[in-house]
């Protein structure tokens, strides 16, 4: 439960610019929400430890968030000290049962009303175009080829299929004539990943950073011959920043002057990472 705590606060803090606890009056910025979710992460890998080794998965769980979470509130030593501790094989997943505990992502990409499509800065291709297939190498980003509308009869939606967090993602890209997947009501979500975690670590370190993937440009190029992209030779600020196309202040990248390596359309890490 203490970890499960940490996430809700750590997924407010990275959604919101503001929000209020339990109806009270104190308005939390993103970075007080993290603050929240820190020490809610560390006393349950006290107890996790505990506990021994039947509750390794559940250490591995907090480690994960409380680099999400120190991330958010500027820790950077605290980031990569949770992080390096977390194993590669580590990921935790948010269970949905068909006709029970449904994954609402279904309903968003299917049915007359569907109301979910890729964003045109994420888009393989020019939006607005029809029957886009020769540009959909990226694995981690696969949408319709077509798009539709939906909800409103008027949004042109490509609506996405299922990227590295979902359960039924399978890595097949359409230019190859692959067949990706969309949401399905069964569909399980990654609350925790290596893959998310090792984002987080070299966000902190930085450009100059070094780590378990070896050097920040070293993963940055990892993530991106996984995407099938060239690999890039940058340095220092063009390497780690990029403005989001939303932040809080409306003044480019969320998590301050080192900026986000999920946020770089260049790296395309986004799909990486647990939602």
């Amino acid at each position: 439960m203490l970890a499960n705590a940490g996430y809700a606060y750590t997924l407010m803090a990275e959604t919101m610019c503001e929000a209020t606890i339990a109806v009270g009056d104190k308005i939390y910025s993103p970075k007080e929400l993290a603050d929240l979710a820190i020490p809610r992460f560390e006393e349950a890998m006290q107890v996790a430890t505990a506990a021994g080794s039947s509750a390794t998965d559940v250490l591995n769980l907090a480690r994960s968030g409380l680099a999400r979470a120190a991330l958010l509130s500027g820790d950077k030593a605290k980031v990569m000290s949770a992080a390096a501790q977390v194993p590669s094989n580590f990921v935790w997943w948010v269970e949905y049962k068909e006709q029970i505990v449904t994954n609402t992502m279904n309903a968003r990409v299917t049915g007359a009303n569907h109301a979910l499509g890729v964003h045109p800065h994420f888009l393989t291709g020019t939006f607005g175009t029809q029957d886009l297939v020769a540009t959909q190498t990226d694995p981690r980003i696969q949408h319709t080829t077509r798009w539709s509308t939906g909800h409103n009869a008027l949004t042109k939606l490509y609506k996405p299929y299922q990227s590295l967090p979902y359960s039924g993602y399978n890595g097949q890209i359409i230019a190859d004539g692959g067949k990706p997947i969309l949401y399905e009501q069964g569909t399980d979500i990654k609350l925790a990943s290596y893959a998310d975690v090792m984002h987080n670590y070299y966000e902190a370190a930085g450009p100059n950073g070094t780590g378990p993937l070896g050097t920040t440009l070293d993963f940055v190029n990892s993530r991106r011959a996984f995407g099938h992209q060239a690999p890039v030779n940058l340095s220092g600020a063009d390497l780690m920043t990029e403005p989001r196309p939303f932040s809080c202040d409306g003044q480019g990248p969320r998590l301050g002057p080192t900026g986000s390596l999920r946020a770089r359309p260049r790296l395309l890490a986004h799909p990486d990472v647990s939602p």
